[in-house]
């Protein structure tokens, strides 16, 4: 479980993979079987690509041997590493408006043909001491793309995650800042049952998974008397699209923890919920050392942020006020509410 307080985003780090979509010049139904057409080096090809204008070229690259080409649809291959500074090529593009011109990507870099690969110039501006946009073995997968308009525009996204656009043959790159469409989502557009004490909690719960359950905590430095209050209450969202989920108070108190809680009550997606937990059978309630929150489902997974709010303890005397215990821990201190271990 984590917590966002006043809507401020947890960021969590992920590695992003990118796939460029590339198009291919589909065979006729007759040319859809394979053929053997005999062997060339080692390793594995994680490459291929066929000229759009001229279906009996076509070229390959592979993890350690560079690159290949064919102009007999395959029954005859040459080398064409002329100019290659990386043999390691995992990604094939050719210009739709401008078939010889092809862009490669290896292991340091993009290289760049316009004569059909006879020729082969690496773009400096892509090398692993620079942008570094280059491949990463067993996880790149079509990562340059031509614009087919333009042979001088094209895409490429490395395997460090980032994007880049060039406009001038690849001699210049800009990166694409894709990665703001990929921000968390908003929290839900709702308003808090009080304003006091108000955050998000967010929950995943695997589904069919019964014995476990989420919990917000609020530790005590110094035990508390609530020896006055006779009510621990709160009020829980939950988002339209969750399922259901049971919510209890707990309390524990005295010198050996005793743990206590209320009764579960059943939360109703796309509304506030109250749940409250009376506070005259409480073992110890001069020495209250923490309070919890739990949720639990009945089965059915759900991923996603509950809102609390007005978590509050009621006096014994009705004509005073209530008293807010809504303090959110966002700086890791020792007290105030946090997600459970």
């Amino acid at each position: 479980m984590k917590i966002r307080v006043n809507r401020s985003s947890l960021v969590s780090c992920a590695t992003t993979a990118i796939c460029l979509a590339s198009s291919a010049l589909a065979l006729e139904k007759a040319d859809t079987k394979w053929t053997w057409s005999g062997w060339g080096g080692g390793g594995y090809f994680w490459s291929a690509a066929i000229d759009p204008a001229n279906a009996d070229v076509m070229y390959l690259g592979g993890d350690v041997v560079g690159l290949y080409k064919s102009t007999d649809r395959g029954k005859n291959w040459f080398f064409i590493n002329n100019g290659v500074n990386n043999y390691g090529i995992y990604g094939l593009a050719i210009a739709p408006s401008s078939p010889r011109t092809i862009y490669a990507m290896s292991l340091d870099g993009i290289v760049r043909t316009a004569d059909g690969g006879a020729t082969w110039t690496p773009l400096p501006e892509t090398l692993k001491g620079k942008l570094n946009l280059s491949a990463k073995r067993y996880a790149s997968v079509r990562p340059v793309a031509i614009h087919p308009a333009s042979p001088d525009i094209a895409y490429a996204g490395s395997g460090t995650g980032a994007a880049y656009l060039t406009r001038d043959g690849g001699r210049s790159w800009t990166e694409i800042d894709y990665r703001a469409a990929l921000a968390e989502a908003p929290a839900p557009t709702v308003a808090p049952a009080s304003g006091a004490g108000f955050l998000w909690a967010q929950l995943n719960i695997p589904d069919n998974d019964w014995k476990h359950h989420g919990r917000l905590e609020r530790y005590y430095a110094k035990a508390q008397d609530w020896s006055a209050y006779k009510t621990l209450s709160a009020s829980i969202y939950l988002p339209p699209e969750a399922p259901e989920l049971k919510v209890a108070l707990v309390v524990q108190s005295g010198a050996g923890w005793t743990w206590q809680n209320g009764d579960f009550a059943t939360t109703k997606p796309g509304q506030w919920t109250d749940v409250a937990f009376d506070l005259s059978g409480l073992k110890d309630p001069n020495a209250v050392n923490m309070a919890h929150i739990m949720f639990r489902s009945e089965g059915k997974a759900f991923k996603g942020e509950v809102g609390v709010d007005a978590v509050r303890l009621q006096p014994a005397d009705d004509a005073a006020a209530s008293l807010a215990i809504g303090e959110w821990d966002a700086s890791g201190s020792d007290e105030g509410w946090r997600a459970s271990k």
